[in-house]
């Protein structure tokens, strides 16, 4: 049996087993800031600080509308500061303070990342001054895909939260 080999046949396997391999670089997460706007038509922004192999988000901040069972309450904005690690192109975020409850995946693809999050805020409920009551506001659980828009970054560090209303009524 002979076994006919040319040029054009090694350099077209060569360049076959060049795209499989580079295929998971593609696929990386990448430092930089990743923006775009939740169903709601708030901003929402994921920063990612690292390098090859070594990133973690470090910031998030979103916006949303929150409500008491099927009651709006308003607008609230949420800032974190993190340093979580991003492991096989995913992440997760818990955090649980007295203040917020904020819960979110992040799944990145190239210049891509889906976000499924949800957060939940206290807030003083009823007509009596002062309020009596209260409820766990939440913004219900939303995906949004964001775009890498920018090079900027956020060094890990603590995580820290803020949370707080829109000013309503101009």
């Amino acid at each position: 049996m002979k076994i006919f080999t040319t040029r054009a046949s090694l350099a077209a396997c060569g360049l076959a087993v060049s795209i499989v391999l580079a295929a998971p670089a593609a696929l990386a997460q990448k430092a930089g800031t990743y923006t775009g706007t939740n169903s709601e038509g708030y901003g929402l922004e994921v920063v990612v600080a690292g390098s090859q192999g070594n990133y973690e988000i470090t910031g998030v901040s979103d916006g949303g509308n929150v409500y008491c069972k099927t009651t709006e309450i308003g607008g609230w904005g949420l800032g974190i500061g993190t340093d979580d690690p991003i492991t096989g192109n995913t992440a997760t975020l818990n955090i649980n303070y007295d203040t917020v409850y904020y819960q979110g995946s992040f799944k990145f693809s190239g210049d891509k990342v889906v976000v499924k999050q949800l957060f939940v805020v206290p807030v003083l409920t009823g007509t009596k001054t002062p309020p009596k009551t209260a409820c766990g506001a939440s913004t219900g659980t939303s995906t949004t895909t964001l775009t890498l828009s920018g090079a900027e970054t956020r060094a890990p560090g603590p995580t820290v939260v803020h949370a707080a209303p829109f000013k309503i009524g101009g």
